[in-house]
C-alpha cells in the first residue's frame, strides 16, 4: 500500500475539477490538450494525465497544460483518498503542487493555478503556503469566489475566526453556486453561534 500524504482535519470533498477544466477553455491547436481537457471533464483522471504528458512534450511552454495536469493529479488522488484504495500514489499531490508552480512560472497571472496549489498546499497542513497564495490569487482576480472560501476554510484552522467571517460572506456575495453558497451560510451561522459547528470543507 503506497503512503497517503497528512490531509487537513476536515473532510475533503470531491473537487469540482469538471467546472476548472470548462472555465479555463480556450481555442488550441493542441489535441493532446484538447483530449486531456476532455478527459478531465470526465474526471477519468489517468487519461487526462497521459493526454497532458504529451501536451506538455508538444507545448513545453504551455502554462494551461501544466495546470490543467496539476487538477488531474489533484482530483486523482482526492478520489483514491476518498475511496479508500489501497493502490493509490500518495505523490499526486506533490506532483500537482510542482505543476502549478510550473504554470505560475509560465504565466505569473494565473489566479486559478495559484487558487489550486493553495488547495492542495492546505491539504498537506501547509497552511501558511496556502494563505499566500490564496492572497495572492485574490490580489489578481479579486471577483473570483472560491478562494475567499478556501482562504476561510484556513483561517478558521488557524482561528482567525473574524477573518473566517469575512471571507465567507465575501464569498456569498460573489457566488452563483447554490449548494456552496449554502455550506457557506452553514460556516457563517456556526461561527456566529447559531448552529453548531459542522465538519468544514474545502471549496472546489
Amino acid at each position: 500500500m503506497k503512503k497517503f500524504y497528512l490531509l487537513f482535519a476536515f473532510v475533503l470533498l470531491a473537487v469540482f475539477v469538471a467546472g476548472c477544466a470548462s472555465k479555463t477553455a480556450t481555442p488550441t491547436g493542441n489535441p493532446n490538450l484538447e483530449n486531456g481537457r476532455d478527459a478531465l471533464v470526465n474526471k477519468n483522471f489517468d487519461l487526462a494525465i497521459k493526454e497532458l504528458d504529451k501536451a506538455i512534450q508538444a507545448e513545453p511552454a504551455n502554462a494551461e497544460a501544466f495546470y490543467l495536469r496539476g487538477t488531474a493529479y489533484y482530483g486523482r488522488y482526492e478520489e483514491a483518498y476518498r475511496t479508500k484504495d489501497p493502490g493509490a500514489d500518495g505523490e499526486d499531490f506533490w506532483r500537482a503542487i510542482t505543476d502549478f508552480t510550473k504554470a505560475i512560472e509560465l504565466n505569473h497571472g494565473y489566479p486559478e493555478a495559484y487558487h489550486y496549489r493553495a488547495l492542495t498546499y492546505n491539504g498537506l497542513g501547509m497552511n501558511e503556503h496556502a494563505l499566500a497564495d490564496y492572497d495572492y490569487a485574490i490580489y489578481l482576480k479579486a471577483d473570483m469566489e472560491f478562494p475567499y472560501y478556501g482562504r476561510a476554510v484556513v483561517y478558521e484552522q488557524t482561528g482567525r475566526i473574524q477573518d473566517a467571517i469575512a471571507d465567507y460572506r465575501q464569498f456569498m456575495a460573489l457566488s452563483k453556486d447554490d449548494y456552496w453558497r449554502g455550506e457557506a451560510q452553514k460556516r457563517l451561522d456556526a461561527l456566529l453561534g447559531v448552529t453548531p459547528l459542522p465538519t468544514s470543507t474545502p471549496a472546489p
